[in-house]
């Protein structure tokens, strides 16, 4: 099933697509269903990156299409944003477990679920002892605490000249191979008898030894794309709850020790 985004964001941002994966908690089995959101301007974005790409352009090659991404096989866009429903077999509550109880556990587990994904669809996170992340509580705004992640990634552009060069002894990583740096948020929150979890990646810049070209062809806003974060993250699921009313989320302050 489809996660909805809330009205707020529903205008701008598109569903992409949805996945299932499975993880063991315990003595339980959580499935995680997650949806993936790109915004509308993001997938022509894609498309001008992938052109601009070309360090020999050829004036017959036609303007990709909805699939061409700037990365081979990858997924996850440049831009996005993610719903992750969580839901556990046999429930938490029927082997004496409480959301809120584990939710430090479930968490860590979700998170390297997620960033298990990242990895497989080649975006790199950084490493250090284990990925670079920062954890904070922060606090929905309807009462609820959770966990809020930030990890430092990085998405390899690909170049379609640099693939014909594959070819021969030349190495192009540097000149043909720029990347993208970006960070990923990941916010997780204990339901009634398990967890949501949403969040998405924010481009930050382009490396310097990216060609003119697809430097100007992305469009940086690390304060705008935040917000949209922060408003899923403070809205999705209200609809589910009663009487519950739109209210502000604090930011997440701080690494948590």
């Amino acid at each position: 099933m489809v996660s909805e985004l809330p009205q707020s964001l529903a205008d701008e941002w598109r569903a992409i697509g949805t996945d299932t994966d499975e993880m063991e908690f315990g003595v339980a089995t959580v499935v995680a269903e997650t949806t993936l959101y790109e915004r509308e301007s993001t997938r022509l974005e894609r498309a001008d990156l992938r052109l601009r790409s070309r360090t020999d352009p050829d004036p017959e090659v036609d303007e990709p299409d909805d699939e061409t991404n700037t990365r081979n096989g990858g997924d996850i866009p440049i831009r996005s944003l993610f719903v992750v429903d969580l839901s556990s077999t046999p429930s938490l509550s029927s082997v004496g477990l409480a959301p809120t109880a584990v939710l430090g556990t479930a968490a860590e587990k979700a998170t390297d679920l997620f960033v298990g994904r990242l990895k497989d669809d080649g975006i790199v996170v950084a490493d250090g002892d284990g990925d670079d992340r920062t954890a904070s509580e922060f606090d929905r705004g309807d009462g609820t605490v959770g966990r809020w992640y930030t990890l430092s990634v990085s998405y390899p552009v690909v170049s379609v000249h640099a693939e014909s060069e594959a070819e021969t002894e030349t190495d192009t990583d540097e000149l043909h191979n720029p990347r993208i740096d970006a960070e990923t948020h990941l916010a997780i929150w204990p339901t009634d008898d398990a967890y949501r979890m949403a969040g998405g990646t924010v481009p930050l810049g382009i490396s310097e030894d990216a060609p003119a070209p697809i430097a100007d062809a992305l469009e940086v806003d690390p304060g705008r794309d935040r917000e949209a974060v922060l408003e899923l993250v403070r809205t999705v699921g209200l609809e589910e709850k009663e009487g519950t009313t739109e209210t502000e989320t604090s930011r997440p302050d701080g690494d948590e020790q």
